[in-house]
């Protein structure tokens, strides 16, 4: 059989399609991988410090059909005494858009789905349906943050235990 040159292209960007919506990567592969080594659990605009808090669980309960890892993701100014009785507002447009979890050289990117109202003091989203790593497993979890007036910024939530849900 023939495979005229236009086809051949084509089948090779359903592969390379293919290989991109896996929920494993390779960490070195990603354009982001310096930002997430470099990544520190806070980040800090116009002199607020903002954290970030992550759990990562997997589901084991009886009947449900397997599912992968889940997190849950949540970001927020950190109280100090010296700013006891503030209102503290996350920057304007705060949003976590992609979260990143790394198990030792492999990665699951997903983008974050918004969990809860929106609020001006936190902001929370959940990721589902990642690999299927077993529950124990120790893995860093990255957040990418965006602003309406701030360049994206990548929090960590390093050394997070996969807990079980049930």
């Amino acid at each position: 059989m023939t495979i005229w040159p236009a086809k051949e292209a084509c089948l090779w960007v359903i592969a390379a399609l293919a290989i991109a919506c896996t929920p494993e990567r390779a960490l070195e592969g990603l354009p982001e991988a310096a930002a997430l080594r470099a990544a520190r659990p806070t980040f800090t605009v116009d002199g607020l410090e903002i954290s970030l808090t992550v759990d990562v669980a997997r589901n084991a309960m009886p009947g449900m059909p397997r599912r992968g890892i889940m997190v849950g993701a949540w970001l927020k100014p950190v109280r100090t005494p010296s700013l006891k009785g503030l209102d503290l507002l996350l920057p304007e447009g705060t949003a976590i858009t992609r979260i990143f979890v790394v198990n030792g050289d492999r990665v699951w990117v997903t983008e974050a789905q918004p969990r809860g109202r929106p609020m001006d003091d936190e902001v929370r989203v959940n990721a589902g349906d990642g690999p299927d790593w077993e529950r124990g497993q120790t893995v860093d979890v990255y957040a990418e943050v965006t602003m309406t007036r701030w360049p994206t910024v990548y929090v960590a939530a390093r050394g997070e235990q996969i807990k079980v849900v049930q």
